[in-house]
């Protein structure tokens, strides 16, 4: 019994054991969403396409994938990926764009590459942004001048390793509240401060693992013969060659319609299928690794609260201490340690003069 697809009833949303028709090697064959999706994983996609079809289907998964996804201007059903096999929606218009998006929460939308829903993008050629930092042949960028951190109170990096310095922002035009430096910053300052060694302490902290249900294909290992044709001193030949290879293990399952009817032939024979068979089992997956740093060498360096009580006892409110609010942790700008050292040897430069004078 031939059945137009047109004439077949509508499907609710699939899943990934769902059986799918593709068209390989001119046959009609067909697969499960499950191998379709295994199958694009696979696939060597170049920029050349031509107009054959376009599959399209909403996902919401359980983990966090990597689509391939040609962004249309015009798209604008939200959580709809389109994916196209070698081909083009003859209907679709507007600018277009190559992006891979991957998206931390695993619900993949619709979009433009500009489109604020993507987590990342990869965008053609030679530019990644991510939440819109910008990483490029030329260099990083944030989103804005001026915006954006690298890393934070509790999310620090442990060396970063540099050719040159930072370079600060020390533009006139860019400062306001210009004023000489307080006298309470100067030399007294520094007298107050206390030069420590220390070792950081050890860190030890265990894996986060999450433990997933997940279903795997069974599969069925089956000798098969290929025949390829191959030049063989000068001659084209047939090449026979027996492999060995995994395939789906399946059953025949009864077919139904929407309602849940069985679908039944004109002889009314129930119509069947070969379905994959699944295996139930458990997959880890590590959330954050685990940390294990023992510090054995001496550093030499100041107190964030050594420092902060002697900026209490100057009367003087100074970017070079702060403190993260979130986690209570107290840190430093060395940097601005400069100014009052600066203030300091000035200071005692002028004692020198004086009693050179003297």
């Amino acid at each position: 019994m031939t059945v137009p697809i047109s004439k077949l009833p509508a499907a609710p949303v699939v899943n990934g054991a769902d059986i799918v028709p593709i068209v390989q090697s001119g046959q009609t064959r067909r697969t499960t969403v499950d191998g379709l999706r295994a199958g694009l994983a696979r696939l060597d996609i170049t920029n050349s396409f031509s107009a054959m079809a376009q599959w399209s289907v909403t996902y919401n998964w359980n983990f966090a994938p990597i689509v391939l996804k040609r962004a249309l201007s015009n798209a604008s059903s939200a959580k709809q990926v389109a994916f196209l096999l070698d081909g083009d929606s003859s209907a679709a218009t507007g600018a277009e764009s190559w992006a891979i998006y991957l998206r931390h929460d695993a619900a993949i939308r619709s979009g433009t590459t500009s489109s604020a829903n993507t987590d990342l993008e990869v965008i053609g050629p030679g530019r990644l942004t991510i939440n819109g930092l910008s990483l490029s042949a030329t260099g990083i960028q944030p989103a804005a001048d001026g915006t954006g951190g690298l890393g934070t109170a509790s999310r620090r990096w442990g060396d970063v390793w540099a050719a040159n310095g930072t370079i600060q922002t020390s533009d006139a035009r860019d400062k306001r509240d210009v004023g000489t430096l307080p006298d309470a910053l100067g030399l007294g300052f520094i007298e107050a401060l206390k030069p420590v060694v220390f070792r950081f302490l050890d860190e030890r902290r265990p894996a986060v693992t999450e433990t997933r249900p997940v279903k795997r294909p069974r599969t069925v290992r089956v000798t098969v013969e290929r025949e390829t044709v191959a030049n063989i001193d000068g001659l084209w030949r047939v090449v026979r060659e027996t492999v060995e290879e995994d395939r789906p293990e399946t059953e025949t399952a009864v077919l139904h319609d929407a309602e849940g009817r069985p679908l039944v032939d004109a002889a009314g024979q129930p119509l069947t299928a070969e379905v994959p068979l699944f295996d139930e089992a458990e997959e880890t997956i590590v959330l954050t690794p685990a940390v294990e740093r023992v510090h054995r060498r001496l550093h030499a360096g100041l107190l964030a609260q050594d420092v902060k009580a002697a900026l209490d006892a100057a009367g003087v409110d100074l970017g070079l201490f702060i403190e993260d609010t979130d986690t209570g942790r107290l840190g430093l700008r060395h940097d601005e340690l400069l100014a009052p050292l600066i203030r300091a040897v000035q200071e005692l430069a002028g004692r020198v003069r004086t009693l050179e004078a003297a």
